[in-house]
């Protein structure tokens, strides 16, 4: 994981070079170059909901929750073992749901964001995912995120499957290598995670 993350990090250096911005690049590079059948760019609905009740959205969390009440119950329940398909959400969807969410605020979650904090950040500073992380699956190995449920947690850490980054990894390299576009690249004016717009 470190190793893969490693090159992410220096596709990303090598697109928009610089001092000061790593994880904005880190996750633009991710959110604009890996493919989309690999659903790279999914909201973590735990991580936000783990986020909103910290901050004491209570109504947010609620209407949150709603988007899978069996996996997400009242009173910190949450023991129903999940992936990302039973739980994570697009961002549009999200805003359908809960309009009160501006997209910069759902992209702090996102896959591509959850990752350079929790996973990236922690094998290169610490050998080891962060807080929100795990490096095991409570199921068998699959090409999924999923979730780890943990005794007295009021969350849920996020697994990312090596061979499920693996697999972003070598996408984005192909796509970088084969662009033919002049590199590097000016800065965006907007970064994707500070919730510029789709094209």
């Amino acid at each position: 994981m470190l190793i893969l993350s490693a090159i992410l990090s220096s596709l990303a250096a090598g697109l928009w070079p610089g001092e000061g911005k790593d994880r904005l690049r880190f996750v633009e590079i991710w959110a604009t170059y890996s493919p989309p059948d690999l659903k790279p760019n999914l909201i973590s609905v735990p991580r936000l909901l783990s986020s909103l009740e910290k901050e004491g959205q209570h109504d947010l969390v609620k209407k949150v929750r709603s988007t899978h009440p069996q996996a997400f119950p009242p009173y910190k329940l949450d023991t129903l073992v999940v992936t990302s398909e039973d739980v994570d959400k697009p961002e549009d969807e999200l805003v359908a749901l809960v309009p009160e969410l501006d997209t910069w605020q759902l992209r702090k979650f996102s896959y591509g964001d959850v990752f350079y904090r929790n996973v990236r950040s922690g094998y290169t500073h610490l050998y080891r995912p962060k807080e929100y992380a795990r490096d095991y699956s409570m199921a068998d190995e699959t090409k999924s995120v999923r979730y780890v449920n943990v005794n007295n947690l009021a969350y849920r850490p996020i697994y990312f499957p090596i061979a499920w980054v693996a697999d972003l990894v070598e996408s984005v390299l192909t796509r970088v290598t084969t662009s033919g576009s002049k590199q590097p690249l000016p800065d965006p004016q907007s970064w994707w995670v500070n919730g510029r717009p789709e094209p």
